[in-house]
């Protein structure tokens, strides 16, 4: 049985995408102004190697990595979301009709994503404030606090665990919709706005990719069942 808090989460993904309508053939929205899309393609460019990097970072198996290395992988899917929100928030702004509709739809998201896995990094850094806590705690109180400090450490773990599990549901239900946004996105560009995006995305794919690469991590020998 899923957590309220998950089956919450979930529901909304679910809404969000439901008002995302686009089709290959063009719809009713409004022709923004030329020079809007010179900016427009190189922004979702970037977006979009941000967001594949947010992605493989979230896709490993987080609880085989040290809480250290953990909290690190955490802070860098949350700089790379922070960087899809507001190239999203850019592109909303110089957007028109169904293009702004579904870029909103799509930023709601963002939001929402960044601040689940931000959920689950508070619940790691507390934990790793209980243990650094513990002792001054206990002698600050007068007693011997280790049960209680234990049994809130199990807790906030098991709250990291369960956030994990709900950023992993939000990627299977959204991804399929978002490669198809993502591919419709491409399709409408005018020649010289694609090779704009895709210059602009192998930029920042190669600038991401070795900003935020797990090359100096090990994952732990003996890593807990996820």
């Amino acid at each position: 049985m899923k957590p309220k808090f998950q089956s919450g989460v979930l529901r909304r993904v679910r809404n969000t995408f439901h008002k995302m309508a686009f089709s290959y053939h063009g719809g009713a929205s409004s022709s923004p102004h030329p020079m809007t899309t010179l900016n427009v393609a190189p922004q979702t460019g970037r977006r979009d190697a941000a967001l594949d990097q947010a992605l493989m970072l979230l896709k490993v198996k987080m609880f085989s990595y040290s809480e250290a290395d953990r909290s690190h992988i955490y802070h860098n899917i949350l700089e790379l979301l922070e960087e899809c929100i507001k190239t999203s928030k850019h592109i909303c702004n110089i957007s028109t009709g169904h293009k702004l509709e579904n870029e909103e739809s799509l930023m709601r998201y963002l939001i929402l994503l960044n601040d689940t896995v931000q959920a689950a990094a508070t619940m790691l850094f507390q934990q790793q404030s209980i243990i650094d806590d513990e002792s001054s705690v206990s002698d600050f109180i007068g007693t011997d606090m280790s049960s209680q400090f234990q049994h809130a450490d199990e807790i906030l773990a098991n709250s990291e665990m369960n956030l994990y599990h709900c950023i992993n549901e939000m990627l299977e239900i959204s991804l399929p919709r978002i490669m198809q946004y993502r591919e419709y996105c491409t399709k409408i560009l005018s020649r010289k706005d694609f090779q704009r995006y895709e210059k602009a995305f192998a930029e920042f794919q190669l600038l991401y990719g070795g900003r935020y690469s797990l090359d100096e991590l090990k994952p732990m020998t003996d890593a807990p069942v996820e």
